[in-house]
Order: structure tokens, then C-alpha cells, then sequence
């Protein structure tokens, strides 16, 4: 069945579908039920889906229907996610395979530490789609300093998620700052700016 997205709440994640033949129902969406990227989700684009039933039931006594395999039209699915985590991960992580020649455990490292935070951004992100218990931003952030950089930076592009937060952002970004002084200094400057700043202090 074709239809449009006639609704759409992005912080809560779900949305009300309008059938291309009919303007008189409204099918509720989750967010769950999508099979395109988050970001292709928007106000008036045109949908493919199928219909459920849920366990809610309308006054007459009947089971709600409810969309589920929702598809952007000309959008793409899995393509446009690992788009942009080779963009936003890979680009950070190619900087940083110079580790491969000189310490190949500091580089597996911060691939562990990336996937660990990836993922720590991908459960907080569910859990406020659902009103639930939170992941601190203080522990998200201390999974980014430890190492997680690169996978916070292409989990916020996934997930859109923490992106309009500019206290966020500005911690988040002095944070990558340092990695880049740090990995800079080490892997091309033999730790000059290390040596300058243990005799400073």
C-alpha cells in the first residue's frame, strides 16, 4: 500500500501514515517499524507499508490497525546507515590505523572502545524513544574520552542523536579535540607537544 507521512514527531519516534487512496484514515507508525534510514523520515514523503493489528482496540471493540514495514520512497535502507558510519567513523579510524605499525593493540583498542560507545548511543537513543531510564551524559561522554570518539561521531549522525545539544557538542568536540593533539604528537611529531609539556609543568 502506498501512502504519505502526514504526521511526525521525531523526538518521540513515531509518526501517522495517510493512505495515497483514502483521506479519511490515518495509520499510526513507530519508528521501529521503518526499514529506511531515520533521517529519510520527514513530513509528506511518500511511504510503501503494510498494516497490522495491534493490541489496542478502537470504541467498537475492534483491534486499531497500525502500519509496519514502512518504506521511504527513493530513500535507501541499509546503504545510507553504513554511508554514514564509513564517513563519520571510517574517516577518524583511517587517521588512526597509522597504530597498526607502531602498537596494533592500541588500534583493535580503539575499535572495541568505538563499537562500545556506538552502541552505549544506539540503547540511550531507544530508551528516550520510550521514556525510560537514561545513559548519563557524563558516561557517554567518558566512553568518548576513553577512546569511543569515532563511533560517538557516527552514532549522533545515525541516530540523530545528541546533534542539537550544544553543550553537548561543545564538550563532545573538545574532547576529539585532544584525541587529534594527542594522536597528532604521537604517530607524527615523535611527542614533541608531550615532551613541551612535561617540562612546562
Amino acid at each position: 500500500m502506498k501512502g504519505i507521512i502526514c504526521s511526525w514527531n521525531e523526538k518521540k519516534g513515531f509518526g501517522f501514515i495517510k493512505p495515497e487512496l483514502s483521506n479519511i484514515h490515518q495509520y499510526f507508525f513507530h519508528v521501529s517499524k521503518v526499514h529506511s534510514a531515520r533521517q529519510a523520515i520527514k513530513l509528506n514523503a511518500q511511504v510503501t507499508f503494510d498494516i497490522e493489528k495491534t493490541n489496542k482496540m478502537t470504541k467498537q471493540g475492534d483491534p486499531k490497525l497500525a502500519a509496519k514495514n514502512v518504506v521511504i520512497i527513493g530513500a535507501s535502507t541499509a546503504t545510507a546507515t553504513l554511508k554514514l558510519i564509513a564517513i563519520y567513523s571510517g574517516l577518524p579510524m583511517l587517521l588512526l590505523s597509522k597504530w597498526l605499525w607502531f602498537a596494533p593493540l592500541v588500534f583493535a583498542y580503539y575499535c572495541l572502545i568505538s563499537l562500545i560507545t556506538f552502541f552505549s548511543y544506539a540503547l540511550d537513543k531507544s530508551k528516550a524513544l520510550q521514556g525510560q531510564w537514561r545513559i548519563p551524559e557524563s558516561t557517554l561522554h567518558l566512553l568518548e574520552l576513553l577512546g569511543g570518539w569515532p563511533g560517538a561521531m557516527a552514532a549522533q549522525r545515525v541516530f540523530r542523536h545528541k546533534i542539537r545539544k550544544t553543550s553537548y557538542q561543545i564538550t563532545f568536540w573538545l574532547i576529539v579535540c585532544v584525541h587529534l593533539i594527542v594522536t597528532i604528537d604521537a604517530l607524527w611529531l615523535n611527542n614533541t607537544l608531550l615532551a613541551r609539556l612535561s617540562n612546562i609543568l
